[in-house]
Parts: C-alpha cells; sequence; structure tokens
C-alpha cells in the first residue's frame, strides 16, 4: 500500500498564521511604546538641563549675597523704613542683596571709642574714604561707588550686641538707600554716607563693621517665564518654558528677643530671618502634547548660603 503524504491542514495553517500575527503585533506596539518613550526622554534632556542652569544662575547669586543676604519684611527692625522700589522676598519670588566688586568700606568708630562704642541714631554715616579690595589690588573712592539712589548693606560680623542687644550672630545688617544727590561727601582721609531715605537708630560698633554697595537682584516667574530683575532695571529672561518658581528659607541659627527668629528653626515659605540656606525648586511647563502630555519637569537644589 503506498504510503500517505504528511502535510499541513488548512486549519493548522491559519492558527499558525493568527499566532504569528499577534506576535507581530506585540512586537510592534512594544517597540511603539519604547519609541515614544525614547522621544519624550530626550524632549526632556534640554529641559532638564535648563532647570539645572537657572537653578544654578540663582544660587550664584544667594551664594555672593551679603548682610541679610535676602530683602525681608523686617531687615531693618520692626516698623524700621526699608528702601523704596524693591520687592520683598517670598515663596514664589526672592529679591538678593548682591555686593559690587570693590565697594566694600570700613565704618569709622564713633568719636571717643573704645570709651564711647554707639554709633548714634543718624541719616549718614562715616567711612573709609578707599574700598576695601575684592580683585588684587582695584579699589574704589566712596564718591565713585556711591553716585545716588544706591543700595547698600550696613553689616557687622560676630558682633553680638549689634541690634539692640539682640545678640545676633555670626552677622546683623541693614538695608540703606543713599540720597539721590551727594550720596557719598568727602573730606581729608575719611567719606560720609548719606542716607536719609533710610535714617539707622543708635547701634554698636565694632572693628568687623562695614558698609557694601549692593545690586537688589529679584527672581520671579511671570507667564511661563523665569526672569532676572536688577533694582530700576527692566526684568531679563533667564529662560522661557518655566511654569513656577517656589522657594523656602531656613533661617540662621535662632536669635532671642528678635522677632521671627525662634525656635525651631525650619523652612518657611516667608523669610523672617537672614536665612542659612534656601531650598530653590523650578518647575518647567509642558513642552509638547503631541509627546509629553500634561507632564512637566522640575529641578531642586538646597542652597547653603555663606
Amino acid at each position: 500500500m503506498r504510503g500517505r503524504t504528511q502535510g499541513f491542514t488548512l486549519l493548522e495553517l491559519l492558527v499558525a498564521a493568527a499566532i504569528a500575527l499577534l506576535l507581530l503585533g506585540v512586537i510592534a506596539a512594544s517597540l511603539t511604546i519604547s519609541l515614544r518613550i525614547q522621544a519624550r526622554e530626550n524632549q526632556n534632556i534640554p529641559v532638564q538641563q535648563q532647570l539645572r542652569a537657572s537653578i544654578e544662575v540663582i544660587a550664584q547669586d544667594l551664594r555672593a549675597a551679603v548682610g541679610p543676604r535676602v530683602l525681608y519684611a523686617n531687615v531693618n527692625g520692626a516698623g524700621a523704613a526699608l528702601p523704596s522700589g524693591l520687592t520683598l522676598s517670598t515663596g514664589t519670588s526672592v529679591t538678593i542683596m548682591v555686593p559690587q566688586a570693590n565697594s566694600t568700606f570700613v565704618v569709622l568708630p564713633p568719636t571717643g571709642y573704645p570709651t564711647v562704642n554707639a554709633l548714634l541714631a543718624r541719616s549718614s554715616t562715616s567711612v573709609s574714604l578707599a574700598s576695601l579690595s575684592d580683585t588684587g589690588s582695584t579699589t574704589q573712592n566712596c564718591n565713585v561707588a556711591f553716585q545716588g539712589n544706591d543700595y547698600g548693606v550696613l553689616y557687622s560680623t560676630l558682633n553680638t550686641s549689634f541690634q539692640s542687644g539682640a545678640g545676633r550672630a555670626p552677622s546683623a545688617s541693614r538695608v540703606f538707600q543713599t540720597a539721590s544727590t551727594s550720596s557719598c561727601t568727602t573730606s581729608s582721609g575719611s567719606a560720609s554716607i548719606n542716607h536719609p531715605v533710610t535714617p539707622m537708630p543708635q547701634l554698636n560698633w565694632n572693628p568687623n563693621t562695614y558698609m557694601v554697595k549692593v545690586i537688589p537682584v529679584r527672581y520671579f516667574v511671570d507667564a511661563a517665564t523665569l526672569y532676572r530683575q536688577l533694582a530700576s532695571e527692566p526684568a531679563q529672561v533667564v529662560a522661557y518654558d518655566i511654569s513656577a518658581l517656589t522657594l523656602s528659607y531656613l533661617p540662621e541659627n535662632p536669635v532671642a528677643g528678635l522677632v521671627g527668629c525662634s525656635l525651631p528653626a525650619t523652612f518657611t515659605s516667608t523669610p523672617t530671618c537672614p536665612p542659612r540656606s534656601v531650598n530653590l525648586t523650578l518647575t518647567s511647563a509642558p513642552q509638547n502634547a503631541a509627546v509629553q502630555g500634561a507632564r512637566s519637569l522640575t529641578a531642586s537644589q538646597i542652597v547653603f548660603l555663606r
């Protein structure tokens, strides 16, 4: 008897084809998902780089800040005058006291020192004629640094009785604004910085007391754009597609008797003391709804201040 020819039936072929098509479909779907994820991550890379770079721009100014470091409501004491034209720091914007190069002047001791160490209440402060040097041997005279309506910080390091006996350490400070004209008058070997807009109360002096010209720098977000604005100047764009700037402030070591500087010391959205560190968070706006959907990216950094 002739042997029967072996082969596949039509049903077997149809089942095999269906299984193959199913496997190809699974592979194609997996490949599509993988390509979408890769495309999204590739698009996220420049966004993440922009967020990190923008945070570092803010961090550099914070690390350079002097005196109170940021502007807050009672920086000059409760009810004391504040310079005009400046915005207080909050949880969504920050105004940083950035010193100008070669613009730090030594505050001269009061007449009668060391028997007398109190700088009386005043609208002008006697300082050295020439500034200290920040870069090499470069210095400048007071009347060159302060030319009218300038901002500055009076600060004293390691002074435990600088502000009404509050025992503030390691530094105590006042923010001031100079007169519109004759902001610094000079005489033989010394100068006077005139600040009638922000008169100062009686303060105790020590050899580590200085006045420095500062440039208040404000960072804020508006219309999905991060801005950097110098006082009295138009805002400059730092980065586009930034939906939010969030800040919180950890105050300096709590100071007995100073409002807002009592224990416990925790991060707060509104500064009430000079911060020793600031927590920055930037959030990006969605870049491409077709690829990224409604997803936003965030980047955070805690900046420790000097």
